[in-house]
C-alpha cells in the first residue's frame, strides 16, 4: 500500500508545480502591459490677447477635445471648434479638455484702435484768456459747430501710437496704453505751425462702443509765442469711424519764402471742411 501512496503524493506535487507555473506566465497570452493612458490636452495657439469682435481659432493636442470659457460676457468659446470671439473688455480663462484632464489659458480682451479713422467732432464750449480774449477767439467759433477730424493709429497689444488731424492741421500723439478695465484710451498730442502756434489735444479719453467706432470728449488748447493767455475749445467726438483709407490730411508748413501762418488762417484751417 505504500507504493500507491507515494505515487499519489508525487502526482499532487507535480500538479502544484504546474499550477504555479501557469499562474506566473498567465499574462503572456494578453500581450503584456495595457493601453497607454490618453494625455491631457496642450493648447497649441500662443495667443493670449483677443480684440473685441475678433475671432481666433485655438487648437490643442489630443483627441476628444472640447472647449469652454468662464466669462461668456467677455469672450465666447465654441465648444467644438475652439473659436474664441472677443465680446467686451476684460479677462477670460478658456480651456481645452478631454477624459484625461483640462488645460487652461488666461486671455485679455481689448478694443482695437488700430487703423485710420475719420469723422467729425462738435464744439460744446470755449474759454479764452489774455490776448486770445482780446482778439475775440471764442467769437471765431460757435456752440454746436461741427468740424472734421481724423486719426491714424498703430496698436501693438495694448500700446497705441499715431497722429491726429483737426481740419487741415496734423499733429502727433503721445504713446498711450489701452485701459484693461474699461477699454478706454487716454490720448494727448500737439500740432505746431510754422510760426509757432501750438494746438494741444488734451483730456481725450477715447472709447470704442462697438468695433470700428470711437467716442470721447477732448479739449483743444491754443497758445502762441509772444502772446499772453490761451484759447480753449471744449469738444466732443461726434461720429468718428474706422475707414479703409487715411483721412485727408496735409501739413500747413509753408515754404522757406512764404509768409508765416496767422492765427486767423489757423482758425480757418481748423474750420475747413
Amino acid at each position: 500500500m505504500k507504493a500507491p501512496r507515494r505515487f499519489v503524493a508525487a502526482f499532487l506535487a507535480i500538479g502544484s508545480l504546474s499550477l504555479f507555473a501557469a499562474g506566473c506566465g498567465g499574462d503572456s497570452s494578453n500581450g503584456g502591459a495595457g493601453p497607454t493612458p490618453e494625455p491631457v490636452p496642450t493648447i497649441n495657439t500662443t495667443t493670449d490677447m483677443v480684440y473685441i469682435g475678433q475671432r481666433v481659432t485655438f487648437s490643442a493636442t489630443g483627441t476628444g477635445v472640447t472647449w469652454g470659457g468662464d466669462a461668456p460676457s467677455v469672450a465666447t468659446v465654441d465648444a467644438t471648434t475652439g473659436v474664441v470671439t472677443g465680446v467686451a473688455t476684460g479677462k477670460v480663462t478658456i480651456w481645452a479638455q478631454n477624459s484625461a484632464g483640462r488645460t487652461t489659458r488666461l486671455l485679455s480682451v481689448l478694443p482695437s484702435y488700430n487703423g485710420k479713422w475719420s469723422g467729425s467732432y462738435a464744439l460744446i464750449g470755449c474759454q479764452s484768456t489774455g490776448d486770445f480774449t482780446a482778439i475775440d477767439f471764442c467769437g471765431m467759433f460757435f456752440q454746436g459747430e461741427v468740424l472734421n477730424m481724423g486719426f491714424d493709429l498703430t496698436q501693438s497689444r495694448d500700446q497705441v501710437t499715431g497722429s491726429f488731424s483737426l481740419g487741415d492741421l496734423l499733429g502727433t500723439l503721445s504713446a498711450s496704453t489701452v485701459n484693461g478695465t474699461d477699454g478706454s484710451l487716454a490720448l494727448t498730442g500737439s500740432s505746431t505751425t510754422a510760426d509757432g502756434l501750438v494746438i494741444q489735444m488734451q483730456n481725450l479719453r477715447a472709447t470704442s462702443p462697438s468695433p470700428g467706432t470711437m467716442k470721447g470728449p477732448f479739449d483743444q488748447v491754443w497758445s502762441l509765442p509772444g502772446a499772453s493767455g490761451t484759447g480753449r475749445l471744449v469738444c466732443d467726438i461726434r461720429d468718428v469711424t474706422r475707414t479703409s483709407g487715411a483721412p485727408t490730411v496735409r501739413f500747413l508748413s509753408p515754404g522757406a519764402n512764404a509768409p508765416a501762418l496767422t492765427l486767423e488762417q489757423a482758425v480757418r484751417a481748423v474750420r475747413r471742411r
